[in-house]
């Protein structure tokens, strides 16, 4: 049942793929406007699909933010990722990063965390603090009041993702005023182009 399921969920993304590269391949009426979640993912689109570039308009990401007390740490520096992750946000190169950095860590001078749902053992990650059980949704108040207790917030993206998506977590970083570092790629030169929440690497 579960192989006939994947198949069928394969079958059915391969027909929602080609039904949209056969709507966006074609010419619309002017009238008909799509909103992308920012500049970047709208310029992409209208590289993609030159047909219809006058069709995309963006917006900014829309978030609810909060007045938030920042929060600030001495010793030890506490970093972590945060929002859904997973492999497909880099979680790999997260823990890579544990290792080379063991020995700040057991030596109490720094401190890495995992904050949000996450599919991995805790106890197969001894150097990495996870705050939530494995696949459970962290309560809202928990989840704001871990990212309060971080001192900055890392976003392992590849240069070559987040081209036509946008990203949540990052508001989560810049609503609690907590400094960015991440992998440069297109969207998050377009969100650091409103001022300076961080660090971007090559």
């Amino acid at each position: 049942i579960i192989k006939q399921l994947f198949c069928m969920n394969i079958l059915l993304l391969f027909i929602y793929k080609k039904l949209l590269l056969r709507f966006f391949t074609r010419k619309w009426n002017d009238r008909i406007k799509i909103i992308m979640l920012g500049n970047s993912i709208q310029k992409k689109m209208q590289t993609l699909f030159p047909l219809n570039a006058t069709s995309f308009v963006s917006m900014n990401h829309p978030y609810f933010f909060k007045n938030l007390e920042p929060h600030f740490t001495k010793k030890p520096i506490r970093m972590g990722i945060v929002g859904a992750v997973g492999e497909n946000k880099g979680v790999l190169s997260f823990f890579q990063l544990s290792e080379k950095l063991k020995d700040f860590i057991t030596s109490q001078q720094l401190e890495l965390y995992v904050v949000g749902k996450h599919g991995y053992n805790p106890i197969d990650f001894p150097l990495i603090k996870f705050v939530g059980e494995t696949n459970q949704i962290i309560p809202t108040q928990e989840y704001n009041q871990a990212i309060q207790q971080l001192d900055a917030i890392l976003f392992f993206y590849g240069a070559d993702q987040y081209q036509l998506t946008a990203s949540g977590a990052i508001f989560d970083a810049v609503n609690h005023e907590k400094p960015i570092i991440a992998i440069e790629n297109s969207y998050f030169k377009h969100v650091f182009s409103y001022g300076n929440i961080g660090f971007l690497g090559k």
